[in-house]
């Protein structure tokens, strides 16, 4: 996290004609619900309900009478006011876009949170955006008669043309679960193999619930005494762990120069919690998952605005991995691989105690630059990704590791040899239960469109807020786990285990760990005894 609000989103379009209806509000709703046929019906943005945004006439090229923006201000929001003729589930599908790169900002249906729309845009999203996209939002829930829609400010400075509402079609279908529990390391241990079977057997049948931190910790104790257990998985980062971090600032030269001596050197200030508590939380029959904010090997600016213990930050470095990762001889190559080889070693006596793990490096990539591993296009983060791979099994040997792909985008994805199973992280808005269908779809679709075969396991790999287990059924998005960051901003517990406050209320806190088809700590299976067949 560590953190901005922001999903990472695989790249979707849905090409579906519209009928244009009346531009004014009172005559638009009642001709909707007439108009609302297999092919939609269209609703301009200028003729909604607009709070703090204005109604623009220049530059891009709009229908209607203009287009609405910038959404710069605190209460910007635009209400689209749409009578539907039957309950059901519909696709929106926005005509939108931002200048400023890719943003995000909050939907909600009838005054409930509905997840996020974004608005694409250049550079984040990789693309040359100067006129509205097409951006579906699928499988919402609308009632027979009024319904609102409404885009709020999250991020802000973006453009909404018009919205078209269509009858949801393209459904999923129960066979998305039937995946694969073959490892990508043929090498794997027998208890990586029974951690991904198990994974495989209760994908679309069972939600995992994980949280980031430790028992003793706040977050932890509070989720136990609120509901009676701890989560199923135990999530922890792997950030201090990075070289440059430990020293806190280690000149690299200093490993050229006495390579053994800087490895002396940073071997007695490594921390021991990620091991230790892993350990333990094995022993409780829990599942480990670690991610790793890796702090970049060189170029750390150390400045007021980017110090170094933000050096995994694309702004707060000048390392330049795209050249690094192109010269095998570089020292800059040199650097990936003395960082990858000392994770590893952090790494291996969780190997050597048979302890498997869900392993998730460089996340959240998919063009939007936000972290250095990001930075230099999809070519230097395959390479890159499949460099740590190939020396993390082949090099060190480590064959508890289930690999977890974060990224974002076909191009961006290293293939099934290096990958296990994939994930999304979402922070959207606080109560906002919703199943993320949209989210889920995308990703299931993109393993889909492949022709490969069978899709991967698909998770919630951070999120600030739990989802409602029985959307997750109703919509059939059907996520393996959710793991929770932790923080203040998403749970405040008081010395008796009582919730103070979150982006979760309490009773969808019991709700989610008592739900018949959630796995907590209490109702895990022995996965040191599950059959492999």
């Amino acid at each position: 996290m560590m953190k901005k609000a922001k999903f990472f989103l695989l790249a979707s379009a849905l090409a579906m004609g519209a009928i244009a209806c009346a531009s004014n509000q009172a005559a638009q709703s009642e001709k909707a619900l007439a108009a609302l046929t297999p092919d939609g019906a269209l609703y301009e943005a200028e003729d909604a309900q607009l709070f703090d945004v204005k109604i623009l006439t220049n530059t891009y090229k709009y229908t209607g009478k203009g287009y609405v923006g910038d959404f710069s201000g605190d209460t910007s929001a635009i209400m689209f006011n749409v009578d539907i003729a039957q309950t059901g589930q519909y696709d929106l599908i926005f005509m939108t876009f931002s200048p400023y790169g890719g943003k995000e900002n909050y939907l909600s249906v009838n005054g409930e949170p509905a997840g996020s729309i974004h608005s694409p845009g250049s550079p984040d999203d990789g693309e040359n955006i100067n006129g509205f996209r097409q951006v579906v939002v699928e499988n919402i829930n609308l009632r027979a008669g009024k319904n609102t829609i409404k885009v709020s400010r999250w991020w802000g400075w973006c453009y909404f043309d018009s919205m078209t509402v269509v009858k949801h079609q393209d459904k999923l279908g129960n066979d998305i679960y039937n995946v694969s529990a073959k490892l990508s390391n043929p090498n794997a241990d027998d208890n990586a193999k029974r951690l991904m079977k198990f994974l495989a057997d209760s994908y679309g049948k069972m939600v995992l619930t994980g949280q980031y931190g430790s028992p003793g910790d706040s977050t932890f104790e509070g989720l136990k005494k609120l509901t009676g257990s701890y989560p199923a998985v135990m999530a922890m980062d792997m950030i201090d762990y990075s070289p440059s971090r430990i020293e806190p600032y280690i000149d690299p030269v200093d490993y050229f120069q006495n390579p053994a001596g800087w490895r002396a050197a940073i071997d007695k200030k490594t921390p021991k919690y990620a091991y230790e508590e892993s350990v333990k939380w094995d022993k409780m029959g829990g599942i480990v998952a670690l991610m790793w904010h890796w702090n970049a090997p060189a170029g750390l600016l150390n400045t007021d605005q980017a110090p170094w213990f933000k050096g995994f930050y694309t702004y707060a470095t000048t390392f330049d991995m795209g050249a690094a990762i192109n010269n095998p001889d570089s020292d800059g190559y040199k650097l990936l691989v003395r960082d990858i080889d000392f994770i590893s070693d952090q790494l291996k006596p969780l190997c050597d105690a048979g302890i498997p793990v869900l392993w998730r490096p460089l996340h959240e990539a998919g063009g939007g630059a936000f972290f250095w591993w990001d930075n230099f296009g999809p070519d230097a983060y395959v390479k890159l990704w499949k460099l740590m791979y190939d020396r993390m099994t082949k090099v060190h040997n480590l064959t508890n590791l289930i690999w977890v792909w974060n990224g974002g985008g076909e191009s961006y994805y290293p293939g099934d040899d290096y990958v296990d199973m994939a994930g999304l992280d979402m922070y959207q808005n606080k109560y906002d239960y919703s199943s993320q269908y949209g989210n889920f779809s995308k990703i299931v679709r993109f393993f889909l469109n492949r022709g490969t075969g069978a899709p991967k396991i698909i998770g919630i790999m951070e999120d600030g807020v739990m989802p409602d287990i029985d959307f997750l059924v109703r919509d059939n998005a059907m996520w393996s786990m959710f793991l929770c960051w932790s923080g203040d901003d998403f749970f405040i517990f008081d010395a008796d285990g009582s919730l103070i406050s979150g982006s979760t209320e309490s009773q969808m806190i019991v709700k989610t760990y008592t739900h018949k088809q959630a796995y907590t700590l209490n109702n895990l299976p022995n996965l040191k005894n599950y059959p492999l067949e």
